[in-house]
């Protein structure tokens, strides 16, 4: 018998309605006390634990697996004894998280950015990785040109590209150096 999410009790696959437990292929005796009567056993089914791995794809800290206890909760221990539904992010410089997904360019949102989980507890169906998504930050740049004229007034600069092209201003009687990070260069 198989059923999704779920596995039965290795030794005790079978139960009645007076809670005794039988394992598969044991031999049995007297099981009511009327002769030739029918009772029912029952499998008897628990839930699965999946360990749900986190690949952070070059971020760090943040949380590094959990667990689904498949339709009961999502769970910080192996035991399920810690039940959670937010997990810890991790930080990447010059990005910012989208969530986790099922695969490593997107699919499914499995977990926000905020590290909210965002699926439902029968999700996932076997240990599973589920994958960090980075947008790369943008910065406005401003160009004070320190009383030149013409040239580029901002720019927008993203974070690990190449730094945008920007037109350098004039001013008579002087020369363009370059722009720096502060006013005297």
């Amino acid at each position: 018998f198989t059923r999704t999410g779920y596995t039965l009790v290795q030794g005790k696959e079978w139960i009645d309605a007076n809670g005794n437990t039988y394992e598969s292929g044991q031999v049995v005796k007297n099981l009511t006390t009327a002769n030739n009567a029918e009772i029912t056993l029952y499998a008897n089914w628990v839930p699965c634990v999946y360990q749900i791995t986190t690949d952070k794809q070059n971020g760090t800290g943040g949380t590094d697996v959990f667990f689904e206890k498949y339709d009961t909760g999502f769970y910080s221990n192996e035991g399920c004894t810690n039940n959670i539904d937010v997990i810890s992010i991790p930080t990447r410089v010059g990005y910012t998280l989208l969530g986790y997904y099922a695969r490593m360019n997107g699919g499914q949102l499995m977990v926000d950015a905020s590290g909210k989980i965002s699926v439902p507890n029968t999700a996932f169906t076997g240990d599973s990785v589920i994958y960090a998504n980075w947008k790369a930050n943008q910065y406005m740049i401003t160009f004070d040109k320190q009383g030149g004229e013409y040239g580029t007034d901002t720019a927008v600069a993203t974070y690990d590209k190449v730094f945008p092209i920007a037109d350098a201003p004039v001013w008579e009687g002087y020369s363009f150096k370059g722009y720096f990070t502060e006013p005297g260069g």
